[in-house]
């Protein structure tokens, strides 16, 4: 999200200042309502982006674990051949 959209969501302390001084009691409301909504696009733009960060995170780890899992070694043993022998004099 780049900085004009993000800007765009922000409440600032003059937008609260602008409240104050509104001249009539429907004013104040509006202005009260576009803060409320802003805020709460803002709020939905923030939880939207740490959903999205937690499946990236979980995603993540799910490919680091298959990751792990295929290069872990397997040891065993096997007979490959045997040898027998007798001495003789």
């Amino acid at each position: 999200m780049d900085k004009s959209h993000h800007a765009a969501y922000r409440v600032t302390d003059r937008d609260f200042f602008d409240v104050r001084l509104a001249l009539t009691l429907e004013e104040k409301l509006a202005s009260r309502k576009q803060i409320k909504s802003v805020e709460a696009q803002r709020n939905d733009k923030r939880r939207f982006l740490f959903d999205a960060e937690d499946i990236i995170g979980h995603q993540r780890d799910d490919f680091i674990g298959k990751i792990e899992g295929k290069l872990q070694q397997r040891v065993g043993t096997a007979v490959l051949f045997k040898l027998r022998w007798n001495l003789t004099h």
